[in-house]
């Protein structure tokens, strides 16, 4: 039966639907009074929200959820189904979530199994395991047959607008192929039994936890090795040459730091391991001039930062970029850094990820790739990859779906493509190409619909189409520089405004500008010069408007006549053909 229907007829506001993604969500609405989704009486919402609290309580170190998967499922299906046995089966689709009242139960019920069976591993607790056989064994063969048209009796709305889903007979429910009430009993045993010998005997009862108030710098004997939390700044910088990896253990039980943490010049050091638990961290994360540093690994904790993320940032060139301070990560001159895998259950970043910039020189010789990023999906400010002399490709951002900012890819030698960047559809701010000599196109930008500020291109040498960015139908500035192969701008053949100016110059290659055909308004400048090879500028025969100067100059081969004669007339001044010279 439609999930549509299930709903239907009971007058309720509750909706269960299936969404772009394949999620299952199941939702009580609003209601007078606060409303829960019960499975066959149990409020599973309340129940994991209060494992939660009681094993925070015990000193649990519980993950906070990720963002849930944005990517799209084609054919998408669900199913809600009675089998013959009386289990009630919902399934999402793909193995996406199921949600009851936006809670992913099953995501939330794996964390805190985990954090159960850390808590009786640490406490010597002796606990049945939470994924017993019992619960994870699938459905019997016996009672594999689903009947559909039995289910619509077993989703009931009571008068206060709790949602009842129902088995028959009080059997199983299975969400996506576990029994889930039956896994969540043996949690709530787990915990309660982890309570129970924490309170008879103390001798058992996790270590202590300590906050410290105030900053740490390189003398770590300030605060004991309990602390889990720090409320001010973690400042490793310069610690001396006997400051190794094996010195930040003392740190191992550190979970979050309401402050920014610098680790930087530090020559001996070569892992961060004893920052293995650190989960949160509210502002910056700096690491540089750490010359033996081999990996970062020890940051494998780390799910979101609510700030900018740099990766190989030197602060010698005072670009704007690098007047972005709230929470960033920097990282400059570890020498010995290949790869960025211990980021690599990074799911959201809020502020901006910027890798190897604001830098005169590239100090980040043997970055290879970035697939230690392959779990963001979500960069909530501007994403810069710049300088990297051996960066091949950016496929570790191949999940990255949206930027909130700005794109920007600079200087990186033996970039051929950015392949990587196909799910990104969107950009608040600029996109940024400039000085990838081996970037012969940029087809991974083909799903970009939307570029929020200026599309600024330049001095790309092997760059020979632009057909990936076919989606884009307005921008803020454009500008297209010093392309020796560039032979057409066909690939903004959908481009219907520029906000303000428009630059095409010394572009050597360009025959015509046939890819503005479409181009309709300028709302700045419009300038066309030191093109070698242009000979004819009549895509711009759709223009109507152009808000400041028209410059269409300095092009030894371009035939006048093909001037469209309403370009003649737009703008606040013209110097159409022979030497440019200012209005």
């Amino acid at each position: 039966m439609a999930l549509a229907m299930l709903l239907a007829g009971t007058g309720a506001r509750p909706t269960m639907r299936l969404d772009a993604v394949g999620n299952l969500r199941i939702d009580t609405g609003p209601t007078e009074t606060a409303a829960s989704v019960l499975l066959n009486g149990v409020d599973a919402v309340g129940a994991l929200t209060t494992l939660r609290r009681a094993i925070a309580n015990l000193g649990g170190h519980i993950i906070e959820p990720a963002p849930l998967i944005k990517e799209p499922v084609e054919a998408a299906k669900a199913r809600f189904a009675l089998n013959e046995c009386g289990h009630l089966v919902l399934n999402s689709s793909a193995g996406r979530g199921v949600l009851l009242n936006g809670m992913d139960v099953l995501h939330e019920l794996t964390l805190l199994q985990q954090a159960t069976e850390a808590l009786a591993s640490s406490a010597a607790i002796e606990t049945a395991s939470t994924a017993s056989s019992a619960s994870v064994a699938p459905v019997s063969a016996s009672c594999s047959k689903l009947m559909d048209a039995r289910a619509e009796n077993s989703i009931t709305v009571d008068s206060v607008g709790n949602v009842h889903l129902n088995s028959s007979g009080m059997q199983a429910i299975w969400l996506n192929g576990l029994d889930f009430l039956s896994a969540l009993t043996e949690l709530q045993a787990a915990v309660t039994r982890l309570e129970q010998a924490t309170t008879a005997s103390p001798s058992t009862s996790p270590v202590p936890v300590h906050v410290h108030v105030g900053n740490v710098g390189c003398d770590l004997s300030a605060i004991p090795p309990t602390t889990a939390t720090i409320q001010g700044n973690l400042m490793l910088d310069q610690c001396g040459d006997a400051f190794t990896g094996a010195g930040m253990m003392v740190l191992s039980h550190l979970q979050r730091v309401e402050g920014s943490v610098s680790i930087s010049g530090n020559a001996a050091l070569t892992h961060v391991d004893g920052l293995s638990n650190l989960y949160y961290i509210s502002d910056s994360l700096t690491i540089g001039e750490n010359m033996q540093l081999t990996d970062i690994d020890g940051l494998s904790g780390l799910k979101s930062i609510p700030g900018h993320v740099y990766l190989s940032v030197r602060q010698t060139h005072h670009s704007e970029l690098c007047k972005e301070k709230a929470g960033t990560l920097f990282g400059w001159n570890n020498a010995q850094l290949t790869n960025v895998y211990g980021l690599n259950n990074l799911h959201n970043i809020s502020g901006s990820l910027q890798i190897n910039v604001c830098t005169f020189v590239t100090n980040n010789d043997n970055l290879l790739n970035v697939d230690g990023l392959n779990n963001l999906h979500i960069i909530g400010g501007g994403l810069q990859i710049n300088n990297n002399d051996n960066l091949l490709n950016v496929d570790g951002l191949r999940n990255l779906s949206a930027i909130g900012s700005f794109l920007a890819i600079s200087a990186n030698a033996v970039l051929s493509n950015v392949d990587g960047l196909g799910s990104v559809t969107s950009t608040g701010g600029r996109l940024y190409l400039q000085t990838n000599v081996a970037l012969s196109n940029v087809d991974g930008l083909g799903n970009i619909i939307s570029v929020g500020g200026d599309l600024i291109v330049r001095g790309n040498v092997a760059l020979s189409n632009v057909n990936g960015l076919m989606g884009l139908t307005n921008v803020g500035y454009l500008f297209f520089h010093y392309h020796a192969s560039l032979t057409n701008l066909d690939g903004l053949g959908r481009l219907t405004s520029v906000g303000d100016y428009l630059s095409i110059n010394n572009l050597g290659a360009l025959t015509d500008v046939d890819g503005l055909g479409n181009l309709t308004a300028v709302g700045g400048s419009l300038a066309i010069f030191s093109n070698t090879a242009l000979s004819n500028v009549q895509g711009l025969a759709s223009l109507t408007s152009v808000g400041a100067d028209v410059q269409i100059c300095s092009n030894p081969q371009l035939d006048l006549l093909s001037v469209p004669a309403s370009v003649l007339s737009l703008g606040t001044c013209q110097v159409i053909g022979g030497t440019c010279s200012p209005c």
